[in-house]
């Protein structure tokens, strides 16, 4: 039976059997004693042992309770003893190569290409290079990793970036894609991806050698090197680009910052929008423009996957900006969160899309329903034009419209009157009123105006003794002149003070001057029209209007548009 020890290790707790420790420890010393004469040999050491920590802890995750004397004996070969760097380095000093450089020379020269490539990458890892960067230090991780030239690569990737930016490819809709934005694309998903280097370890696994003691040393070495390398050259131009790029580093992490509060409150408040169109949709019938109360009844569901992943969607990048500010986010990590931040993303834009279509045919039946007047459909501004003057839509067929403004025989362009236009001649259009009259002689007149033949004024007495139709034709004028242009034209303030009180006749001749001034004084080709001597011999109802209808006027419709207003019927 033998005694475990519970150890601290670089922050980890390991189950060691007593010999295996005693062994460890004396690896460990002999470590410290090495090292210690020599320059950062503390923070050597200090890399050996985060080293040994994260073998032994491979062990852990395999399942092995307690680490034993093999465990350590295979653990001390794997990362090799002090006496080693000292041979290495004195067959260096003799130009011979290292044990570890001659052991893979000998290997290439024996196996087959596939067994070089194999070779190449085992042991590699991909990593971003802090040491010498220009943006992310992607390029430079990758040269390091295949040992080319990192400046060759860097011309090489410069060079495609232009050739790629300059072939155009056709894409959904009006959008064009270029490979250059699937390029750039690359460049920040390998940024994501890709972990800095920023221990010796990751260093040197980027560089694709082992991790062992003299390695780990010269690496170390190497960075304290660097960093007093930099320090002198901090008054120097490359100390001055260097405290550029690290202010722009700066500002980047401060939008970074930014964008994650932007992103968590504007998540919040799109949460509370939802709950509260959820809970009362009364008081907040509309989330995205979208009929709530509607869609809540017969797409529930589909609406609670939609809010779910466009709040992830949200929420995701604001999680990473925050906590890639205090931790370190492991590649696996990184490739978890993009993963599922992308399915959220593409989820929230499939479901929104699908709501919206079905949000767009609700509010097609509230249309339809809301603007439907005589079984038309119509739109708000005919209906209210209708429904002010009291016309009732009685035929519409091929017809685009039922009124229209812009052009007043008054020269007002807002003020609207019935109208219709049709390119091939088709609409048949009538529109009409009734009216209770008492015996007597009446007239219907009217302000028109036709492109060609076809419509008409018209007006029909239906009382048991009288059964009269009347119609008369609208004049074919076009959109220039008429008698009501040319009426006020012709008249004088003089004229009009003649036969009414000084402000009347001022008043009148204000408007007689916008009717001249309509059109830049051409008119609209508008004129007045008549029908006289309509007898009405007992009380009944008369009814009058518009109709382009050949079945009602029994005259060929001829024209492409036609305009009226002022449509009244009076006593005689």
């Amino acid at each position: 039976m033998k005694k475990n020890i519970t150890i601290n290790l670089c922050g980890r707790l390991f189950n060691i059997d007593e010999d295996a420790y005693e062994l460890l420890k004396k690896y460990l010393d002999t470590l410290r004693n090495f090292f210690n004469k020599q320059k950062s040999g503390d923070e050597i050491v200090n890399d050996i042992e985060q080293r040994i920590a994260e073998l032994l802890d491979e062990l852990t995750t395999q399942g092995i309770a307690a680490i034993n004397i093999d465990h350590v004996k295979d653990v001390i070969s794997r990362m090799g003893q002090p006496e080693e760097m000292a041979t290495d380095e004195a067959e260096n000093t003799n130009g011979t190569e290292s044990h570890f450089h001659s052991e893979d020379t000998a290997g290439a020269a024996s196996s087959n290409w596939t067994d070089n490539i194999k070779d190449f990458f085992q042991g590699k890892r991909f990593y971003r290079n802090p040491k010498d960067k220009m943006l992310a230090g992607v390029i430079s991780g990758l040269a390091s990793s295949f040992e080319i030239d990192v400046t060759l690569l860097r011309l090489i990737v410069v060079i495609a970036a232009v050739v790629l930016g300059a072939i155009p490819f056709p894409f959904i809709g009006y959008w064009h894609f270029r490979p250059l934005m699937l390029f750039l694309v690359t460049y920040l998903i390998l940024a994501v991806i890709m972990p800095v280097a920023e221990t010796p370890e990751e260093q040197l696994k980027m560089q694709g050698k082992p991790v062992n003691i003299n390695n780990l040393a010269n690496e170390v070495v190497q960075n304290v090197n660097d960093k007093a390398q930099a320090m002198k050259e901090n008054g120097s131009a490359r100390g001055i680009i260097n405290g550029i790029m690290k202010f722009l580093t700066g500002c980047l992490k401060a939008i970074l910052v930014i964008l994650g509060i932007a992103l968590f409150f504007a998540g919040i408040a799109l949460l509370v929008w939802a709950l509260i169109s959820i809970i009362s949709p009364a008081s907040s019938p509309y989330f995205f423009d979208w009929r709530m109360p509607a869609i809540l009844k017969d797409h529930a569901e589909l609406f609670g996957l939609f809010l779910g992943t466009l709040l992830g969607a949200i929420f995701i990048p604001a999680y990473a900006i925050f906590y890639s500010l205090n931790h370190r986010m492991g590649i696996a990590q990184r490739i978890i969160w993009i993963l599922v931040w992308v399915a959220s993303l593409a989820t929230a834009i499939v479901t929104g899309v699908m709501l919206d279509n079905i949000n767009y045919d609700i509010k097609h039946q509230e249309y339809l329903s809301n603007h439907t007047r005589d079984e038309i459909i119509m739109s708000d501004e005919d209906m209210e034009y209708l429904d002010l003057y009291g016309w009732t839509v009685k035929k519409s067929t091929n017809c685009n419209r039922f009124t229209t403004n812009g052009q007043h025989y008054s020269g007002n362009e807002q003020e609207r009157y019935l109208d219709e236009y049709n390119e091939e001649r088709k609409q048949r259009y009538t529109v009409e009123k009734e009216m209770e009259v008492q015996p007597g002689t009446y007239q219907l007149s009217a302000i028109v105006r036709s492109q060609g033949l076809g419509p008409v004024l018209w007006a029909s007495v239906n009382s048991p003794n009288n059964h009269q139709k009347y119609q008369k034709e609208f004049p074919i004028t076009g959109n220039e002149g008429g008698d009501v242009w040319k009426d006020a034209c012709s008249a004088t303030l003089e004229g009009l003070k003649a036969t009414m009180t000084e402000t009347e006749a001022q008043a009148h001749w204000d408007e007689l001057q916008n009717i001249r001034n309509a059109n830049d004084g051409k008119g609209f080709g508008w004129c007045r029209i008549s029908i006289d001597n309509i007898q009405i011999d007992e009380a009944t109802t008369i009814k009058y209007g518009i109709s382009t209808d050949p079945r009602k006027t029994h005259l060929p419709m001829h024209a492409k548009w036609f305009s009226a207003c002022d449509v009244e019927l009076t006593p005689m």
